[in-house]
Order: structure tokens, then sequence, then C-alpha cells
């Protein structure tokens, strides 16, 4: 590969870099304009990347053929999508919505691939984590600054709902509060890959680590982390707040089995981060209410547990096939009681939503794709030698967790800007237990 080749490819990655921070700012990519220009985006960047392998320019990355069985799993849903569409006895009410959750479906198989491929350096992984880190770190500060300032703005347009209530660019608060979970996780891992594994063995050495933390990186990244717990607790977010809380502490005791080994120095990060949440939500935004709202939640109390049961009922009738993508809001008015009403787009349960409208069929696949890329999380942190590896495998296991809570009472999975993020971290966990450790001299961050 020649100079120019190089180059391209280099252009090509921080095309995808624009992708990633460019995805949560038009209100999550959550709406026809911003989701056709993402798939888009990722299209135009598949294109010239296949191009270049086509003419020989570049080579298809060995993590992206060692990883078939993900991508075929991630592809299969808007495979299955496109036999909803089919004249046959499970056809989709709803074509339209159909075809669109079909072509996105398939952009975001294809965006797994590209990242596969093009993030394929140890430089190239830092960058993309970090582009993540100041992607959260912005939506944190706006959210912060709209709520706090009063303006309540969201994206180039004035808010009509969720006043006082940080939500960013996004549309609602559970979705940027879900975002930035996803975003600490990147940065969390991040700030446990640049700490040293052992401690000092001289008061010169000490002082120079403490400096180093005071005036290097460490401090700036540890207020990123700072910026993000605030923006996620100003969202007031119950799910939010807890699922960050469990996935945090869980994945720490994960790790400490996986690792047999857990410094003092990560367990003071996880106890700050924790301590940073809990006394920003008692002393400042109340946590007092967010205990009562945790407490008064009930079938009785929230309308959408109920659209979640009444749901079921939707899914036992089509459990096999499901009613076809997109068509929940056309299909829930025949299952919902009378106590529910309103228009309902969704169910406010992603496991439920996805099982209503793919059937079994189309969930399982999902569902493998994500319990085999914990694995690989879990194998990355098991037998990888690199810090940075074994802490993107800390990453993308805590990811896991938040999704697997947070899919319970929301449906963060439906809005693109998230599900493109997780997918991202997904490949991450690929990527950092299939990617080939350099040679590096003896003492050197690995």
């Amino acid at each position: 590969m020649d100079a120019s080749d190089a180059h391209r490819g280099r252009y090509l990655f921080y095309f995808l870099l624009f992708i990633v921070v460019w995805a949560p700012l038009p209100m999550g990519s959550n709406g026809p304009w911003p989701l056709w220009l993402l798939n888009g985006l990722i299209f135009t960047l598949f294109t010239v990347c296949s191009l270049q392998i086509s003419r020989g320019q570049s080579a298809l990355s060995s993590i992206f053929t060692r990883t078939w069985l993900p991508q075929a799993l991630l592809l299969w849903l808007p495979i299955w999508v496109w036999l909803q569409t089919l004249p046959t006895p499970f056809q989709a009410t709803d074509t339209w919505a159909a075809h669109t959750r079909m072509i996105q479906g398939v952009a975001f198989a294809l965006y797994f691939a590209l990242v596969l491929q093009l993030v394929n350096t140890r430089k190239r992984v830092r960058y993309l984590c970090y582009a993540l880190v100041m992607s959260g770190v912005f939506q944190a500060s706006y959210g912060g600054i709209m709520t706090l300032s009063g303006l309540e703005y969201g994206f180039f347009y004035k808010k009509g709902a969720y006043i006082g209530k940080a939500t960013g660019t996004f549309i609602a608060r559970p979705h940027l509060a879900g975002y930035l979970v996803l975003c600490l996780a990147i940065g969390i891992g991040l700030m446990l890959s640049d700490m040293e594994k052992y401690p000092a063995h001289s008061w010169r050495e000490f002082y120079r680590r403490v400096l180093n933390t005071l005036l290097g990186p460490k401090l700036r990244l540890r207020l990123c982390l700072a910026i993000m717990v605030i923006g996620l607790v100003l969202t007031r977010s119950r799910m939010g707040n807890v699922a960050f809380f469990t996935s945090l502490v869980s994945m720490g005791l994960l790790t400490l089995y996986v690792q047999r080994r857990l410094t003092k120095n990560a367990i003071l990060l996880f106890g700050s981060l924790l301590l940073v949440d809990a006394l920003i939500l008692g002393n400042w935004f109340g946590f007092d209410k967010v205990v009562d709202r945790l407490e008064q939640t009930s079938i009785a109390t929230e309308q959408r547990d109920d659209v979640s049961v009444y749901t079921l009922n939707m899914v036992k009738d089509n459990w096999l096939t499901g009613v076809g993508a997109g068509s929940f809001y056309s299909k829930f008015p025949r299952y919902r009681g009378p106590d529910v009403a309103g228009y309902w787009d969704h169910a406010h349960n992603d496991y439920v939503e996805i099982l209503a409208e793919y059937g079994v069929i189309g969930f399982l696949p999902l569902a493998a794709f994500v319990l085999l890329s914990f694995w690989a999380a879990i194998q990355a942190q098991q037998r990888r030698r690199s810090r940075l590896f074994r802490s993107m495998g800390f990453s993308a296991s805590m990811a896991v967790v938040w999704l697997l809570m947070s899919s319970w009472v929301d449906f963060n999975m439906h809005v693109p800007a998230n599900a493109l993020t997780f997918i991202t971290i997904m490949a991450l966990a690929w990527i950092a237990l299939y990617l080939e450790e350099p040679k590096i001299k003896p003492g050197a961050i690995r």
C-alpha cells in the first residue's frame, strides 16, 4: 500500500468518526430526514470503502473476516423484515414502515462491518473512544446549559416537553440518559486503560504520577467523566441513573472475578463516579424525589406499564413471525384496554415491542448478537494482555448490562443514535478480542 492509499484509508476512518459524532445531534437521528441522512452517510462510506477493496487499494481486515457470525446475525434482521414485506401470510401491515426499518437495518449492519474494517489499530481505537467521549461531553454540557439557564432548546427548536430536565439534542430525556451511559462506559474504559498497573517504587515516581494525574490527560478525561455524570443526573431519568449504578458495580465485580485483580486506583475511580452521581442527585437535584418516583411506579400509576402488558397479548397471537416491522402503532389499538388512552408508537419496552413486530424469528438472532458480543467482551478481559483491550472489554460488557436493564422500560434501541452507538461498542468488543497486539518496549503503557 502506497502513501496515497494510506491517506484514503485515513480519510475513511475520519468519515466514520464524523458519523459517530453526527448521529446524536439531530434529535438522536430520530425522525424522517435525520434517519435518511444517517443511512445515506453510512451507505456512502460503505460504497467508497468497498470500491477501495475491490480495486486492491486496501485489504479486508482480519477482524472483519473472523467476525462473520455476529455480522450474519445482525444482517438477518433486515432480511427478515424484507420477507415480512412480501405477499405472504405474515406480511407487515405497514409496508412503508417495514421498508424504512429494512433500509435502516441494512445500514446498521454495514456500519458494524465498517467499524470492524476501519478501526484496525490501537491508535484508531483510542480516537474512536475519544470521539464518543467528546460527543457525550457536548450532549451533557448542552443539556445542562439549556436546563439551568431556562432556555430549553433542543436541536434548533424550543422544547415543548421535559422542561426542567436535560435532553441535549435528543427529543426525550431517557434517550439522552442512555446515550450518556454508553459514552460513560467508553470513558471509564479509557480511564482504566491509562491507570498504572503497579504501585510506585519510590517517592519520586509517586510524585511523578500525582503530577501526571493533576496536570496530564488523566485529569482532562476525569473531568469529562464528571461532566457526563452531572448531565446524566440532570436528565432526572430513574432508569438512566439506576442502570449506570448497576452496570458499573456489576461489571466492576465481574472484572475482579475474570481478571483476578482490581487495582486500588480502579476502585477509587468507580467509587468517585458513584459518589458524584449520588451527591449531586441527593443535594442538588432531589434524590428524594427520584426515590419517591421509584416507589410510586406501578402498573396502576404508569400507563406505559399497561402498554407493555397489553403488548404481550399481541406477542401471544403473533409469537413466531410478528405483526411486521413498524406496525406496532397500527396493531396496538386492537389489544389495548380502556385504561390506556392516547397514541402509542412504541411499547416503552424493547423486549415486547421487538417480539411483537419481528416475532421469535427476528428476536432470537438479535439476542444472540448481543450475547455473543458480551461473550467477546468477557473473553477480551480474560485473554488479552493489553490494558486497552481489557478495558474495552469492560466498556462493552457495561454497555450490554445497561441495554438489558433499560430495555425493560424504554425503547433506546429504536432511537437510531443510541442503537448506532451501542453497535459501535459491540464492534469494539470484537476488536478488543481479535486486534493483533504490536510489540512494545518494556514498561510502556499497553
